[in-house]
């Protein structure tokens, strides 16, 4: 059901029958989220320019709020990947402690967008800021990332660490080429990433390892295919006192992230059944994020860690918090 088509909210007396019209809505049957997300992409396609996508000077967004739990889980997705052709990113909320964790972090992860989890309704409101917010904050839209390494070299993995970590899907170009969506990205955090190379052993001297081009558009400035350029330089040397010591804030991604990867799988392994695969993996994302400084979240590991431990299940909450706040580096709102 839409509540009110889109349109640009003005005067007063218009708020106040927007906030009346929500405010009559009930809750009724089933959860059925594939409709309501075609209707909402229908309705925010109203406010694009015409034309592709990528030609618009509005900031997109469709904000899921439900419990996850719904029929025809597939063709959710594909309204996600749909959303994603178009530009839209999806905010994916879940509602309390039993949803549908797992299918919302796809949905979000199609859609190029974010998952999160709203655990009381009193928070609705900050999530809802928070979403706003962000897309007051985006400076940048339609970003993609091309990384051509050199002879020899491969691209094992890229993963988006700051502000929300999570594995990004190269797609193959032409010469070798890894293509990445980075989507939208705000004046605020903008994006860190990092990118796994393999590479073959050298010569001392410096080499160049890979060429980074990334084009995005500036909506404010309404400006289209816009470019830079990076070269990746790599020195070797046989002397060990001439290496220079490792950065430590690129140090501190690399361990969140690595603890997010061995929670993922974790999780992944306690739906298949193996308890012994997923304790070991929390033990070792435990030490990662110890090193990395998230206390608090490493005291929900440790207590999970416990309950897989002495034969009990992990707990509903503790699981979407695993989940969610693990790709977390920074607290955003």
């Amino acid at each position: 059901e839409v509540a009110f088509p889109s349109q640009p909210v003005g005067d007063t007396i218009q708020r106040n029958s927007l906030k009346e019209r929500i405010a009559r809505l009930r809750a009724d049957g089933g959860t059925n989220m594939a409709p309501a997300m075609e209707s909402g992409l229908l309705e925010l396609r109203k406010r694009m320019d015409p034309g592709p996508a990528s030609t618009s000077a509005l900031v997109n967004r469709l904000v899921l709020l439900t419990d996850g739990i719904t029929e025809k889980e597939k063709r959710c997705l594909q309204q996600a990947e749909h959303a994603a052709q178009l530009g839209i990113p999806i905010t994916a909320l879940g509602i309390g402690k039993d949803w549908n964790d797992k299918l919302m972090e796809q949905i979000a992860r199609a859609g190029n967008g974010d998952a999160d989890y709203v655990s009381s309704p009193d928070k609705i409101r900050h999530h809802f800021t928070q979403a706003v917010q962000q897309m007051q904050a985006v400076a940048l839209q339609h970003a993609l990332m091309r990384i051509r390494p050199a002879l020899n070299i491969e691209v094992r993995s890229v993963y988006r660490a700051h502000p929300l970590i999570s594995g990004l899907r190269p797609d193959p170009g032409p010469d070798r080429t890894a293509v990445v969506t980075l989507g939208e990205v705000d004046r605020g955090h903008g994006q860190t990433l990092i990118v796994e190379l393999v590479v073959p052993p050298r010569a001392a001297g410096s080499y160049r390892i890979a060429q980074i081009e990334v084009s995005y558009d500036v909506p404010q400035l309404s400006l289209t295919d816009q470019s830079s350029n990076l070269d990746i330089l790599l020195s070797y040397s046989h002397d060990t006192a001439a290496i220079p010591p490792l950065n430590p804030e690129v140090m501190n991604l690399v361990e969140k992230t690595s603890a997010f990867k061995l929670q993922t799988r974790a999780l992944d392994d306690l739906e298949a059944g193996n308890i012994q695969g997923a304790t070991q993996k929390l033990r070792g994302a435990l030490t990662h994020l110890l090193n990395g400084g998230d206390t608090e979240l490493a005291a929900t590991v440790q207590q999970e860690l416990e309950n897989l431990e002495k034969g009990r299940v992990m707990t509903s909450e503790g699981r979407k918090t695993i989940r969610f706040s693990s790709g977390k580096t920074v607290k955003l709102g």
